[in-house]
């Protein structure tokens, strides 16, 4: 748009006037046209907060990633792969603020374009999640304020993941 302004100017009266004109109302246009957009974007994307936690403790997080030797994976064809399971655990932690808080789905950009992909959405849909924290953190030590504390187990499935429940 400069480029064509600055010939306009350069050139006779007349077509500077009438160029100078569509020019501005071009620029003008398109710069509301993108401030629109942003708005529109930053409003159906919102980078959001999670509700604080209640409990008396903080809360860890640790992945494990598990194989069974003994089988295939059932989900893929003609492998012989090993059946591969991620697990994720929460517990009660001991507090560190040393230690920063986990990102939603776990900062993974592919886990997030997977998830985009899942509902047919462009694959940038979900990608601000990775600017989302969760109240916990990752790998911190056991809680000492029990002897024992409950197991939950919670499996996922209906094509959502582990990550969307932290």
């Amino acid at each position: 748009l400069v480029a064509i302004y600055a010939f306009a100017k350069a050139s006779g009266k007349f077509s500077r006037i009438r160029i100078a004109k569509a020019l501005k109302i071009t620029g003008l246009g398109t710069a509301a046209l993108l401030i629109a957009l942003t708005t529109f974007v930053s409003y159906a994307l919102p980078v959001f907060s999670l509700p604080k936690l209640t409990g008396n403790y903080a809360v860890g997080i640790k992945y494990f990633d598990l194989t069974d030797q003994s089988r295939t994976d059932p989900f893929l064809t003609n492998t012989t792969q090993k059946r591969q399971l991620r697990v994720k655990v929460y517990y009660p932690a001991q507090p560190d603020n040393s230690k920063p808080f986990a990102p939603y789905f776990n900062g993974s950009s592919e886990l997030m374009q997977s998830f985009a992909g899942f509902y047919m959405l462009p694959k940038f849909a979900f990608s601000h999640f990775g600017l989302v924290k969760t109240h916990a953190k990752n790998n911190l030590a056991v809680s000492n304020g029990e002897a024992n504390y409950p197991v939950v187990l919670f499996s996922n499935g209906a094509g959502t993941t582990m990550e969307v429940e932290t």
